[in-house]
């Protein structure tokens, strides 16, 4: 008597694209880049934190009792000894504020195009498309605008996170009021900052490569990357809570964690462009071709 035949088991196509993905994250060089992005987002702080050290100058120049609470902050913070130092970096900060101020922008602007570089040679990569920009001015000014463009979607996702702490206070109500209420205010914040996220990423994943991809691709990619921010954010915080009163805390700072968070960002950007570079299983290797609408067909490793 012959044996009952067995079924074949179908895995789920999100299992496969989920292969696909980690094959094209990996062979495009996922990490390294993630690395790279981390290490020129860090390098980009330092000019910002001259801006605002200029900014803080000229306000306080123009508050003197602003100033004198400074100083007597400062000087109970790291006591008598160092007082009468860190006050003098004060004063030389302060007069030193427009040379500071202009030499942040400069080095803004050319951290910045750097930074945009990067990033798009990044995501490129996990495309399939070429990773080097237009030579000299040319390539300048694509990745200024590219940088004006995520400067603008940035501020219209603050904004928005902005009127969503209104609503949520709107609707959590007083203080008092109630778990209910405070749970539903709590809901409405966590649901528009996903929103704010998901409109950076929509953004990042398809328009910021070298060449534009229709944002209906990368639709499910940058829901799946805003989940993971939402993680990022919120283990984020438990670290810093915790670190902040830990020996190495007081030693090291919230830097560390600040390096790992903006590496785990970086690698679910790239993750999610790979995972949208890969949505359809190609015929042949290392061939990308497009249909007239524009929509790439990436191949994949057999």
């Amino acid at each position: 008597m012959r044996p009952p035949r067995r079924r074949r088991t179908r895995r789920p196509r999100w299992v496969d694209h989920l292969v696909r993905a980690g094959w094209r994250y990996t062979e495009r060089h996922g990490d390294h880049y993630a690395a790279a992005v981390t290490y020129f987002s860090v390098v980009a702080l330092v000019p910002m934190l001259m801006i605002g050290f200029a900014v803080a100058g000229s306000v306080l120049l123009g508050d003197p009792e602003l100033l004198a609470e400074l100083r007597r902050s400062v000087t109970a913070a790291v006591g008598p000894g160092l007082g009468a130092t860190v006050d003098q970096v004060v004063a030389e900060a302060i007069r030193q504020r427009e040379t500071v101020g202009v030499l942040g922008l400069l080095l803004a602007v050319y951290t910045g195009l750097v930074w945009m570089y990067r990033v798009r040679e990044a995501l490129s990569a996990q495309w399939g498309q070429r990773t080097a920009g237009p030579p000299y001015l040319a390539g300048a000014v694509s990745d200024a605008g590219a940088l004006i463009g995520l400067g603008l979607v940035l501020a219209g996702s603050l904004g928005l996170v902005v009127l969503g702490q209104t609503v949520s206070a709107v609707v959590a109500g007083p203080e008092g009021a109630g778990w209910a209420r405070t749970a539903a205010g709590a809901a409405v914040m966590l649901g528009i900052t996903f929103v704010a996220n998901l409109v950076v990423l929509l953004w990042a994943i398809a328009r910021l490569p070298r060449e534009r991809l229709p944002l209906r691709s990368a639709v499910r990619p940058a829901l799946l990357a805003a989940a993971g921010f939402e993680l990022v954010e919120h283990g984020g915080a438990l670290y810093l809570g915790w670190v902040t009163g830990s020996p190495a805390g007081l030693v090291f700072g919230p830097n560390p964690g600040l390096l790992v968070a903006i590496y785990l960002g970086a690698r679910l950007v790239l993750f999610a462009t790979a995972w949208a570079a890969t949505r359809r299983p190609a015929a042949a290797p290392d061939e990308i071709t497009s249909d007239g609408r524009g929509t790439p067909h990436i191949p994949t490793p057999r």
